[in-house]
């Protein structure tokens, strides 16, 4: 994949804006193709809409997500200290359930899933890809998403975030409950996130820079092969700000564009002393 160019300021602040919800000012509400940004603990779970998936998909620069003051409510629910805390987890999961060839999608049943993030610098795939797999089979995920789905848009939206709502792990049908070790009523193998074999989750143990989110795009497979999804890029988030950056599939973090100008400029030098 080409390497992509990183906009400037004034255009990740835009295409920020054009990843928000289009709910923004509204009560919780939900679209086809919207991505749910799950955290959990042993208590409590936080649930955000972080938008279209499609919005993902075509972003060709980092774009820190507007969904509000989040960092506010996980101070509130795990403390100043989840940043660090193995115990908080956090994944994203969605789905596109009709078509859009306008976007891309020919086919129904499209299942969006995170996987915990290793090694790998930001806009490198640093996890095996999930496997794509049968429309039937991927319509069970999509059934408990569903479960999930009723409960946010019935939900209230914190004070801090018009995107987001707390619910305890002990509420049929939580955020956690979906996940490997929830609930046993919904969290078997083949009915959950569990579907994702091993779970979407990556927990905060090593810090946030150790808890960056891998994020793919899992269309069905009508061949049978059971083909990997595609790696669109990675989520991670900002201890200190609770900001949630997505940074596209082959876009190199700020830090690797800085080290590599200096680079470049370095051997400028050298160059310009060497013909002297």
């Amino acid at each position: 994949m080409n390497i992509k160019t990183i906009g400037s300021t004034a255009l990740l602040a835009l295409a920020g804006a054009l990843l928000a919800p289009s709910n923004a000012n509204a009560a919780l509400a939900y679209t086809d193709g919207d991505l749910f940004l799950g955290f959990r603990d042993n208590t409590n779970s936080y649930v955000v809409n972080i938008g279209q998936a499609i919005n993902l998909i075509n972003a060709t620069t980092p774009v820190v997500l507007s969904i509000g003051n989040i960092k506010a409510d996980l101070d509130a629910l795990y403390t100043t200290n989840w940043a660090t805390s193995s115990s908080v987890l956090w994944g994203v999961f969605g789905i596109k359930n009709s078509t859009n060839p306008g976007q891309g999608f020919t086919t129904v049943r499209t299942l969006f899933a995170s996987n915990a993030h290793s090694g790998t610098p930001l806009g490198s795939q640093g996890s095996i890809a999930w496997e794509r797999s049968s429309s039937a089979s991927q319509n069970v995920a999509i059934g408990e998403f569903n479960s999930l789905r009723a409960v946010f848009t019935a939900a209230t939206a914190t004070a801090n975030s018009a995107f987001a709502f707390t619910q305890p792990n002990s509420d049929i049908n939580s955020w956690r409950s979906f996940q490997p070790g929830g609930d046993p009523g919904n969290s078997t193998a083949t009915a959950a996130f569990n579907y994702f074999n091993g779970g979407i989750e990556a927990n905060f143990g090593a810090g946030t820079s150790g808890a960056y989110l891998d994020f793919y795009d899992s269309r069905i497979d009508s061949t049978g092969t059971n083909p990997p999804s595609n790696f669109e890029g990675n989520l991670s988030i900002d201890s200190g700000t609770g900001a949630v950056t997505f940074t596209p599939a082959g876009v190199p973090e700020p830090t690797t564009v800085a080290a590599l100008g200096m680079g470049l400029a370095m051997l400028i030098t050298r160059r310009r002393r060497q013909t002297a």
